[in-house]
């Protein structure tokens, strides 16, 4: 099992740049990823780390990933 590589947004779409200068992936669209819960991330203080070896397994299509949502969001629930 190798290390996991954690990046940041920004980071990450450094690192791909540095693969494929043309990729079009911008930082907008890793974070909206990471806060629809389609790309997993781990909380440190304020920042939001991303495994970069998911997120290019993801984008090579090797890896399915699907949204994790909150089955009360948007829901009335009772006060009690």
């Amino acid at each position: 099992m190798s290390t996991p590589r954690m990046r940041t947004a920004p980071e990450a779409v450094a690192e791909l740049k540095a693969l494929d200068p043309n990729s079009a992936l911008s930082v907008r669209a890793v974070r909206q990823m990471i806060n629809s819960g389609i790309l997993p991330a781990v909380t440190v203080g304020n920042k939001k780390l991303i495994n970069l070896n998911i997120l290019l397994e993801y984008l090579n299509g090797e890896r399915e990933l699907t949204p994790t949502s909150s089955p009360e969001y948007g829901k009335i629930r009772r006060i009690g």
